[in-house]
């Protein structure tokens, strides 16, 4: 259990580029109405986003301080909420 920990520590900085492309996916997909490969690329970052949330509570339920717990536990609902965003947002343009 530690291992894993520390291999997921050490993928932290890996664990951020999922967030900022579904994030640049959800911008991109209200940008474009909707049009192109973006609703298909929205829904696929925004099910890795939702993956993400795994790792997160993991490090967060193995983090020893009480704010260092919180901080992974509100990433993961950062994660939480992209991944729905863009799971969800393509259906408003489906039209």
């Amino acid at each position: 259990m530690d291992r894993l920990v520390d291999i997921l520590l050490l993928g932290l900085p890996l664990i951020v580029l999922p967030l900022l492309l579904g994030l640049a996916a959800v911008i991109r997909l209200l940008a474009r109405e909707g049009r192109g490969r973006t609703p298909r690329h929205s829904r696929v970052l925004g099910a890795i986003n939702l993956a993400m949330m795994a790792p997160l509570g993991l490090l967060g339920w193995s983090a020893e301080g009480g704010d260092l717990r919180w901080s992974f536990w509100f990433a993961a609902l950062v994660f939480a909420f992209l991944g729905l965003l863009g799971l969800l947002l393509p259906r408003r343009f489906a039209d």
